[in-house]
C-alpha cells in the first residue's frame, strides 16, 4: 500500500494542497467548514503527516538530534530511556546517530542533523579536544546548527553551551576511600579515556586518594590506556596479572567494560569477589544481574542524567535562557546485596 501524501488529503476533501497544508499544520485562517472536510479526511485515511515536513512548513521542527558514542554500552543505552522518557510526553521524534568515538563519524553525524533541521541537540562529543584545533572544529559544527545544544557525560571547555555531567573526581576518590575503609592498601586500578577529560578526572581521584592517606599504588597491577578500552583489554591483562601473582588485593575500574573483562579472568582463574580481591569501579555491570558477585560501583544515574540533559533542552524551547548552564550530578557509591 502506498503512502497517503498531502495531495491525496487535497485532492479527496476537494480543497487546495495549500489549503490541506494550513488545516494539517494548525496554522493561518481557514474556513470551519473546510477544517472540519480536511479533518475528517485525514482521520479516513490514517495520515500521518512528516515531522520533517511539519517543520518546514511551520519553520519550527519537532526533531531533536541526539548523537552518543553507542548505544550498544549499558550506560549510553540508559541515557536513551531517559531522553525518550522526556520527549515522548512533549510530542518530539529523536533522530539518533553514534559516533564509536571517532571524531570523523561525529562530523559527519552533525552535518546529516543539520540537514535534516532540527530544533535542538543533546551530544556526548567523540573526543576530549584538548587541542584548539579540535576544539574549533566542534564549535564551528554546532554553530552551524545554530540550535540550542546540551553535552552529555564529556566535558569539553566551550562556555556556549550547557552541560550535564557527573562528579567524575570525587566519585574516583570516594571509591579508594571504601577500600581503605575495608581494610585495604594494596590497590590497583585499570583506567581508560584518558584522552578525555572524564578518565584524566577519575585517574586524577585516584592518586589523590592514595597520596592523602600516605599509601602508593601497586605498580605491578596498574593498567591505563589513553583511549578507549574493551573487555577483551582488561581480560587478557586481568588473566596475565593472575597467572605472575601481580593482583591487588582491591582495584578499581573507571568504566563497565574494564570491570566485566577483570571480573571474567577471576571467575575463570577461581577467584572470589569480596574475598581474594575486593573491587570498586564506576557504573553498573550487567554480569551482576546473573551472579551473586560482591560488587561496589559508582552509580552515575545515566536515566535520570538523559532526563535532566533533555528538560534542559526543552527549557530552551519555551524560555529565554540567557547564561550557560552546568548540572553535576553528585557521585554516590551502590553495592550489591551481596557486598557486605
Amino acid at each position: 500500500m502506498r503512502n497517503i501524501t498531502l495531495r491525496d488529503i487535497a485532492r479527496r476533501a476537494g480543497v487546495s494542497k495549500s489549503t490541506a497544508s494550513r488545516v494539517i499544520n494548525n496554522v493561518g485562517n481557514v474556513n470551519e467548514d473546510l477544517r472540519r472536510r480536511v479533518n475528517s479526511v485525514v482521520n479516513e485515511l490514517g495520515y500521518q503527516p512528516s515531522a520533517i515536513a511539519q517543520g518546514l512548513s511551520k519553520q519550527d521542527s519537532t526533531l531533536i538530534g541526539v548523537v552518543v558514542p553507542t548505544v550498544a554500552d549499558v550506560f549510553f543505552g540508559q541515557i536513551m530511556q531517559g531522553i525518550l522518557e522526556i520527549t515522548r510526553e512533549t510530542g518530539y521524534t529523536i533522530v539518533l546517530s553514534t559516533h564509536d568515538n571517532d571524531p570523523e563519524k561525529e562530523e559527519q553525524a552533525l552535518r546529516t542533523l543539520r540537514r535534516q533541521r532540527i530544533k535542538g541537540l543533546l551530544i556526548t562529543p567523540a573526543a576530549g579536544y584538548v587541542q584548539n584545533e579540535g576544539k574549533s572544529y566542534l564549535r564551528a559544527s554546532l554553530e552551524a546548527l545554530d540550535v540550542p545544544t546540551v553535552l552529555i557525560d564529556r566535558v569539553v571547555k566551550m562556555p556556549a553551551w550547557d552541560g550535564v555531567y557527573y562528579d567524575n573526581y570525587n566519585g574516583a576518590y570516594l571509591a579508594i576511600e571504601r577500600m581503605l575503609q575495608r581494610g585495604y592498601t594494596d590497590i590497583g586500578c585499570m583506567v581508560s579515556d584518558l584522552a578525555l577529560q572524564i578518565g584524566r578526572d577519575r585517574m586524577r581521584g585516584v592518586q589523590q586518594a592514595v597520596a592523602d592517606h600516605q599509601i602508593a599504588l601497586n605498580s605491578d597491577a596498574v593498567y591505563q590506556v589513553p583511549g578507549v578500552a574493551y573487555v577483551q583489554n582488561s581480560y587478557e591483562i586481568a588473566r596475565e596479572w593472575i597467572e605472575r601473582g601481580r593482583l591487588a588485593k582491591a582495584m578499581f575500574f573507571s568504566n563497565g567494560s574494564l570491570a566485566k573483562g577483570f571480573i571474567k579472568a577471576c571467575l575463570e582463574k577461581g577467584l572470589r569477589l569480596g574475598e581474594d580481591v575486593y573491587c570498586v569501579g564506576f557504573d553498573y555491570v550487567d554480569i551482576l544481574e546473573m551472579l551473586p558477585l560482591k560488587y561496589a560501583f559508582l552509580d552515575r544515574d545515566a536515566v535520570n542524567m538523559g532526563r535532566i540533559a533533555t528538560q534542559m533542552l526543552m527549557d530552551h524551547f519555551t524560555q529565554d535562557i540567557g547564561t550557560r548552564r552546568e548540572y553535576i550530578i553528585p557521585a554516590s557509591i551502590v553495592t550489591t546485596a551481596e557486598d557486605v
